[in-house]
């Protein structure tokens, strides 16, 4: 049996996930150091959780820092840097704002294919950008 992700979002409580998120982020920022690519992953998950609590503004400083983190721990061209400018689409296409999620779908997509032609994330910038679009 599959379920993705929003066929469980009423299920979920992501208040308690961000909580979980930030504590997380916590023991990993004190262990390996604030720019390990675990932090830039439990900023990534943070995000996703604040975006479902319609903390839009929260969420796309959690996703830019994500990117950030991402970039100088992996590099700009890592395919989970590339994951993370998705996300950051996604929470401005889940506020309203397509035509800002436009460019962050599109280099997604092209980190990604770098990456692995073939990469499952990929399927997700199709799908934003198609969204983005009338």
């Amino acid at each position: 049996v599959s379920a993705n992700f929003s066929d469980l979002a009423g299920f979920l409580d992501f208040a308690a996930a961000a909580a979980s998120y930030r504590e997380a982020m916590a023991i990993y920022e004190a262990s390996l150091g604030p720019e390990s690519h675990q932090v830039a992953e439990m900023f990534s998950s943070l995000g996703l959780s604040l975006s479902k609590l319609k903390r839009f503004d929260e969420a796309d400083a959690t996703h830019a820092r994500s990117v950030e983190v991402f970039t100088r721990s992996l590099g700009a061209r890592h395919a989970k840097t590339g994951a993370a400018l998705g996300r950051r689409g996604a929470n401005l296409q889940d506020r309203g704002d397509c035509e800002a999620a436009i460019p962050y779908f599109r280099e997604a997509k092209a980190i990604l294919a770098e990456s692995d032609p073939n990469h499952a994330r990929i399927l997700d910038q199709i799908r934003g950008l198609a969204h983005g679009h009338p």
